[in-house]
């Protein structure tokens, strides 16, 4: 297994620290040599030479510009009329060939079209689809003779090398942490079977052979369009684009609730809860992206949709995950206080990591650390009290089985709601808590009974619910009466 890591280091370039934990997992404590340990060492960084550059005054100079027009026409083997002033090309190619000198004169003179007009030149069209068609430069460019037409496609309009760089990083991340994710589900499958007769040195070589091959070499030879764009097609380009004024607010909103609809049969999602622009754009939709955004953005068009905002309903949903990670950590590594045996104590983030729950680990971290979280569940965070300074800090009675219990419910019960109904409805665009009527309605006696024990202002607080105006007026109205 130390052989795979070893080669998996060589193929990434980084070890990376997750493994540390794992190794000490696996391996003795006594007798260990520091000697062959790698470190994430900091790379040098690499200067870029200067460049030479014209003075100031250079490009103030229309003749120099026409110049050095005439030499990039030349520098990329496209022939033009010696007796005619040289065409202006378009920004996507001076930025293809990274010619960001003469962008930046032109910009300083006006433009395109002012330069055209004081050098009388005729101009590249700016989009692609037509520069193919009418413009003869652009087609002595993407002939197969010419060999700097390389790269650039009649589909899509070219793309600068560093954008194509870019491109090349991202997608060489993701596989490795494809490879990272393997190596470390089959280690930790490995290490809890405690099976002396796998052999380590060649576990999981087979597996892991496609990945190992040189990825960098076919990336640089697939075809960019698929890496930029879904589907390989430019959205503006596309054929099934909505024709101009099609969208009005009406059609937007029929639009959006389609397409909540179709995300909930694929993802299980609620259908309530608003998707995040990014995702709409990963699943081929841009034309709804673009249409949100035109029409005023993601929060305005939750106001008139009913729909939950992102960034309430994904806090919801992740602390739903937290809950579930560590009450399956529980289960399996969970320890109980010293002080009252029948409390599990919250797990050291040592132990989380050493035991392979990262996610665990992170999701524990972006919630704030293990001590608050340890407060907000009434749970302790060591099995002895040392620090004096925690002694009786709590945030009230609450149960981290009850929670989860409570989230489900609501969770289900978004989930059975349709986008379409949901305002008619009138529910407002937040997670409200359940009432105790709410609850008991749905025969969910068990979460009625334990919400009135745990106090229904205090397990919104902790949970971060929204609550309804007339529920928070009794809940005060309760307090009040008791002191």
């Amino acid at each position: 297994m130390l052989e795979v890591l070893n080669l998996y280091g060589k193929v990434s370039g980084t070890i990376y620290r997750k493994y540390d934990f794992l190794l000490m997992a696996s391996s003795p404590r006594k007798g260990d040599d520091f000697s062959n340990i790698k470190l994430d060492k900091k790379q040098k960084q690499i200067r870029r030479k200067p460049l030479t550059r014209r003075p100031p005054t250079y490009w103030k100079d229309k003749n120099n510009i026409s110049k050095e027009l005439k030499l990039f026409w030349s520098s990329v083997n496209v022939t033009i009329d010696a007796n005619s002033p040289p065409p202006i090309p378009s920004e996507t190619l001076l930025k293809h060939f990274e010619r960001h000198d003469l962008r930046y004169a032109i910009s300083n003179m006006g433009g395109r079209e002012a330069i055209s007009k004081d050098l009388n030149a005729t101009l590249i069209p700016g989009k692609w689809s037509e520069a193919i068609q009418f413009s003869d430069e652009v087609k002595q460019l993407l002939s197969k003779s010419n060999p700097f037409g390389k790269g650039l496609s009649k589909v899509a309009p070219p793309i600068s090398r560093h954008a194509k760089k870019t491109l090349v990083k991202n997608q060489l991340r993701k596989v490795q942490k494809r490879m990272h994710d393997m190596i470390t589900d089959s280690f930790l499958a490995a290490n809890e079977t405690n099976a002396s007769s796998i052999d380590n040195g060649s576990f999981m070589m087979a597996d892991i052979s496609d990945l190992i091959t040189p990825v960098k070499e076919k990336i640089d030879d697939m075809t960019l369009d698929k890496l930029r764009y879904s589907g390989g097609e430019r959205w503006a380009q596309q054929k099934d684009r909505k024709a101009r004024g099609y969208w009005d607010i009406d059609v937007l909103i029929e639009e959006l609730y389609d397409y909540q609809s179709y995300i909930k049969e694929k993802k299980k999602r609620p259908s309530i809860w608003m998707a995040r622009p990014s995702e709409i754009s990963e699943e081929g939709r841009h034309d709804l992206r673009q249409a949100i955004a035109r029409f005023g953005g993601t929060d305005f068009v939750c106001n008139i949709t009913g729909l939950i905002p992102y960034q309430e309903w994904r806090y919801f949903e992740t602390q739903l995950e937290l809950f579930l990670e560590l009450r399956s950590y529980l289960n399996k590594f969970g320890e109980k206080s010293e002080i009252d045996g029948q409390v599990v104590v919250f797990p050291r983030l040592k132990d989380i990591k050493i035991n392979g729950r990262e996610r665990l680990y992170d999701l524990i971290m972006d919630f704030g650390g293990r001590k608050m979280i340890a407060i907000k569940l009434d749970m302790p965070y060591q099995k002895s009290i040392k620090d004096e300074v925690f002694k009786g800090l709590s945030m009230g009675k609450i149960d981290l089985d009850f929670a989860i219990r409570l989230m489900i419910y609501m969770r289900k019960k978004m989930l059975k709601a349709n986008c379409k109904f949901y305002r008619s409805r009138g529910a407002c665009d937040h997670i409200y808590m359940p009432t105790v009527d709410d609850l008991k309605h749905d025969k969910e006696f068990r979460l009625a009974t334990e919400v009135e024990l745990y106090g229904f202002e205090n397990v919104a607080r902790r949970l971060q619910f929204q609550m309804k105006s007339n529920e928070l007026a009794k809940s005060t109205l309760c307090l009040q009466s008791k002191k």
